[in-house]
């Protein structure tokens, strides 16, 4: 999982658990806290990024099974977060950073593209009737 912001303290306070699905009758009261987790984030720092936060957990989990995952943010500060399935070491979080191109003008290969209709139906077309 990976959080933003992450100033200092913030970083020891947002985390996730991991929960089978059999406990659900518990989430559902309400009482997340009395569950019993089969694991829990751990903090790493692999991405050299100081504004994001990134928690790992590394276990074994049942194929078929279902699973509930709680994030809990203990901060202050309201913060976003990504799950990711894989162990991902960099993640481009947000919006993405745009750079602005270096292009040089030149002739186009192809002619451009029609402009495009308004959303009127197709025109229908009526077979003409011969006479006889």
């Amino acid at each position: 999982m990976f959080s933003t912001p992450s100033n200092g303290f913030i970083d020891s306070r947002v985390n996730f658990e991991i929960f089978p699905a059999g406990q659900y009758h518990i989430w559902s009261r309400g009482d997340a806290d009395y569950m019993e987790h089969l694991g829990l984030g751990q903090w790493v720092s692999r991405d050299e990024d100081n504004h994001t936060g990134e928690r790992l957990w590394q276990g074994s989990l049942v194929d078929g099974d279902r699973y509930l995952i709680k994030v809990k943010n203990s901060s202050p500060e309201v913060v976003d977060y990504y799950l990711f399935p894989d162990d991902v070491e960099n993640a481009e979080l947000g919006h993405p950073t745009l750079h602005q191109a270096n292009g040089t003008a030149g002739r186009v290969p192809y002619a451009a593209s029609p402009p495009t209709r308004s959303n009127l139906p197709p025109r229908s077309r009526r077979c003409p009737t011969r006479r006889r």
